[in-house]
């Protein structure tokens, strides 16, 4: 199962048509992730697109570091190495302002909450 997930997730080849339609989702997410940021208003559909694309982003990190073995061909030293190339240090990078806006709106609205 983790060798399929790592298929999928990595660039498609021909004729795998789950990765190609992952590839395009991912596409998909990253756009729709940079919506929010061409207005300078935030509103509620922005907040949930937001929510939901880093949570995708996370979900995508996640994964990826799950089938870190598969990449790197290291064995267990590989969960270790991951973290720290490139390509995982770039979406780390990507997906931690988006989290911290997450946190911070969802502070923000737990202590209005218990100022009522």
């Amino acid at each position: 199962m983790r060798r399929r997930i790592y298929e999928i997730i990595e660039v498609s080849e021909d004729g795998d048509s789950l990765s190609k339609a992952y590839d395009i989702f991912m596409m998909m997410c990253i756009i729709a992730s940079l919506v929010p940021l061409a207005f300078k208003e935030q509103n509620g559909v922005f907040n949930v697109m937001d929510w939901i694309t880093t949570i995708i982003f996370v979900g995508d990190y996640m994964l990826r570091l799950f089938t870190a073995d598969y990449k790197l061909g290291k064995g267990k030293v590989s969960y270790i190495e991951y973290p720290f190339t490139a390509m995982a240090i770039i979406d780390l990078l990507s997906i931690l302002p988006s989290f911290m806006t997450v946190s911070y709106t969802h502070l923000r609205a737990h202590e209005t909450l218990s100022d009522l």
